[in-house]
């Protein structure tokens, strides 16, 4: 992490989520990265970050990232034409859906953001199975974006060794929700 004096703005509060998630009954494997300044006095170090979840695993990967680079994600985010992006995407009612917002944050906490809340969307974009793809340039700019970012803290990495983790243990906690009754559902704020 940098720890150059102008790459904190401590009233920054432009953040974005990129919300993964499968449209079936059981959701164990949707992700939500978060690009934001997290301040100081948190848990962590104070910088911008890029923090990734998965719904079945306890931790987050963090990356911290410059303000430099915050500011071209966000610059590119606000750039993503949402009419366009409209007309190119899909209908449907299976799949996963992709959606992405963007604003500000209404800090529910002093000390940290978390659940992420906002209190004004600049952008809030919901896909439908979105795919690269040439006829449709703006989604593929979207996915394209979002890999870059993905890339940047090696989150299918990251993401790989904890589905292998759950594939060793799968059975026993399908064994175990059926005997006990336990419900898997969903949080929509994690």
């Amino acid at each position: 992490m940098e720890n150059e004096k102008e790459n904190i703005v401590p009233n920054d509060r432009r953040a974005i989520t990129i919300h993964s998630y499968s449209l079936w009954k059981h959701r164990e494997f949707d992700t939500k990265i978060s690009i934001y300044y997290l301040p100081k006095n948190s848990y962590k170090e104070e910088g911008y970050i890029i923090k990734a979840k998965i719904q079945i695993v306890r931790d987050s990967k963090i990356g911290y990232i410059t303000k430099k680079y915050f500011d071209k994600i966000y610059k590119k985010f606000e750039n993503i034409n949402l009419k366009a992006l409209k007309k190119e995407s899909y209908q449907g009612c299976d799949g996963w859906q992709l959606e992405v917002k963007m604003g500000m944050l209404k800090c529910t906490n002093e000390v940290l953001y978390e659940p992420l809340k906002f209190t004004e969307k600049i952008k809030n974009i919901s896909l439908w199975s979105p795919m690269e793809d040439k006829k449709r340039p703006e989604m593929s700019k979207l996915l394209k974006l979002i890999k870059s970012i993905e890339a940047k803290i090696e989150f299918d990495k990251w993401y790989d060794y904890n589905y292998k983790e759950w594939e060793k243990y799968s059975d026993t906690f399908y064994d175990l929700r059926d005997i006990f009754r336990i419900n898997f559902d969903i949080d929509d704020d994690w």
